[in-house]
């Protein structure tokens, strides 16, 4: 916000700013009910009038904490009252408002009337949600859950034409009749569509209101074009509406993960992305829960793979969707134990994103390079790329990190003993896991060592996707945030790993990044990053000879003399 606007005086809780005149747009919407109460309470204040048209008289703002509140003023000022409160002033009344917000005074002139700090939070109690999605290149949904006076509202707002809301509420059930916005019609037995309408420039929207009764618990809904392209997110969008109880989160986890037919890693992370938002409104309970939830996945104590296929460009988005969620609740979660919940989970997520068509791509670039038999094509019969391929079009997974760097080191050894040991000492992955995947692979591979060029770029490329906390990985993708400094000195730790010094060092790396950790421009890979070097730290502590340190130490500080 403060960016937007120039700020003329503050003191805690109430700001005075006036609008650049290019944000000044046009609204077709009238003010509800409690917008006019507000205006009203405030002696002297002009309540809305006409609404209309003209763009430079008409000032609308969008905020994730507050309502819309727009009026008809010709040169408006707005007035901030912590995240409660936004009403548009006269330019007259800036000197006043400055005065009184650099003194001692509890009130704020209006138009040569008074109003106590209580009057400008008279708006009834109000919690906005704001959530956005990318559904194509360059177009994103957004939706607005807004509670007030006894009702939650819906607003779902696109910037594309033409475009049709195919939606249900909770799983996939028809809300009551009463309830459906103006238009809707039914298709099939559990799922409604609704047009969307334009209501200003490059603004195009579906409004459901529901009462506090009937609200239901989420709203799902895939989009579709005038073309007919349909937009599902991976399997559909989903939206917290009404606030769930740990008994309905643990119901929305426990019931696919025991009872679907199809399920997989994809389908978790789709799930827990939706679920997010619902675990942060319970608090600490809420998220402890997912990070349970998720250990237990990344420790392979829940199935990855139960008949059910997915591309890798489909689990690479929804890695980084999950991961990027997860970092935001790290830095923005609304308490500390939210927030040391939300960095336990994201030490169990793959960072997502990459050049994910690469793994789909990449090996079979390598076997026809290098001749070797690839579906109907001719050539060297090796049946272990063969089956780790079909794995890789139709399930990749983290654990493919894990496997490629086994199979090099076989490349290296000829030594299934070694291929094996590499498995389960860097992914806790067994022979018998490899064998019982939906995609199985259980042939022993050919000696080939010529591919092992190919093989240490194809892991780098499946790192860039699957790896997590991994000091290089997120050291390569996080470096763009940092100052050349801090590049040298995390550099000189990862040159460094095994001397006794470097506890020392990552702390100071830590502390130097720890601003960058919490700005909103950084990405999760920072954080990451962050995460990646407290366990190194632990780790290079915990394998310190203590007995040595009392001859080093006097040693270093005789040569610092």
């Amino acid at each position: 916000m403060m960016n937007s606007y120039q700020l003329v005086a503050s003191r805690p809780g109430l700001s005075v700013v006036f609008p650049d005149c290019e944000l000044r747009r046009e609204l077709r919407k009238k003010p509800r009910p409690h917008d006019l109460k507000l205006c009203k309470a405030i002696p002297g204040l002009q309540t809305f009038t006409s609404w209309g048209k003209t763009p430079s008289c008409s000032l609308s703002l969008f905020s994730k904490r507050s309502t819309l509140l727009s009026s008809r003023l010709a040169n408006p000022v707005l007035i901030w009252s912590g995240h409660k409160t936004r009403l548009l002033m006269e330019p007259s009344t800036i000197e006043p408002a400055r005065q009184s917000l650099s003194g001692t005074s509890s009130t704020t002139t209006h138009f040569g009337s008074t109003a106590t700090s209580e009057e400008l939070e008279m708006e009834p109690q109000m919690d906005v949600k704001v959530s956005t999605f990318s559904f194509k290149e360059g177009e994103m949904l957004s939706v607005r859950v807004l509670r007030e006076m006894g009702f939650y509202q819906v607003e779902l707002t696109v910037r594309e034409p033409d475009m049709t809301l195919h939606w249900g509420v909770d799983d996939w059930s028809l809300p009551d009749k009463s309830w459906w916005p103006d238009g809707t019609i039914t298709v099939g037995a559990k799922s409604l569509e609704t047009s969307f309408t334009f209501v200003c420039q490059d603004h195009w929207q579906v409004l459901m209101r529901f009462s506090e009764t009937a609200a239901p618990k989420h709203l799902v809904f895939v989009l579709r074009d005038k073309a007919g392209t349909w937009y599902n997110n991976g399997g559909c969008f989903s939206v917290m509406v009404k606030p769930l109880e740990l008994k309905d989160l643990m119901n929305q986890i426990v019931v696919p993960e025991t009872s679907y037919s199809n399920w997989s890693l994809f389908s978790r992370f789709v799930l827990a992305s939706n679920l997010l938002d619902a675990a942060e409104a319970l608090g600490a309970e809420g998220m402890a829960l997912v990070y349970t939830w998720l250990r237990f996945s990344s420790n392979k104590q829940l199935g990855w793979y139960r008949n059910c296929n997915y591309q890798s460009k489909d689990i690479a988005h929804v890695q980084e969707r999950l991961a990027s969620l997860m970092a935001q609740k790290v830095k923005r979660g609304r308490n500390s134990p939210v927030r040391l919940f939300a960095r336990m989970s994201l030490s169990t997520l793959p960072r997502g994103g990459g050049d994910s068509e690469q793994i789909r791509m990449g090996i079979l670039n390598i076997m026809r390079e290098h001749g070797i038999k690839e579906g109907h094509r001719p050539g060297l019969e090796e049946r272990f790329l063969e089956q780790w391929h079909q794995k890789l079009h139709t399930n990749t997974s983290p654990e493919d990190i894990h496997i490629c760097e086994a199979y090099l080191e076989f490349l290296y050894t000829n030594s299934m003993d070694a291929f094996y040991k590499s498995l389960w000492d860097r992914g806790g992955v067994t022979k018998e896991w490899l064998e019982k995947m939906d995609h199985p692979i259980s042939a022993r591979p050919l000696f080939l060592p010529q591919l092992i060029p190919a093989f240490k770029h194809f892991l780098w490329v499946l790192k860039t996707v699957h790896s997590g906390a991994d000091l290089d990985v997120a050291m390569e993708m996080s470096k763009k945030y940092m100052d050349e400094d801090l590049k040298d000195l995390l550099y000189h730790i990862l040159s460094n790993r095994s001397t006794w010094w470097i506890p020392g060092k990552i702390v100071e790396a830590r502390k130097r990044m720890e601003p960058i950790c919490r700005a909103d421009w950084s990405s999760r890979d920072v954080l990451m990053l962050d995460i990646a070097l407290d366990s190194f730290f632990g780790l290079s502590i915990s394998r310190i000879d203590k007995a040595r340190l009392s001859t080093i130490v006097p040693v270093l500080y005789m040569s610092l003399l």
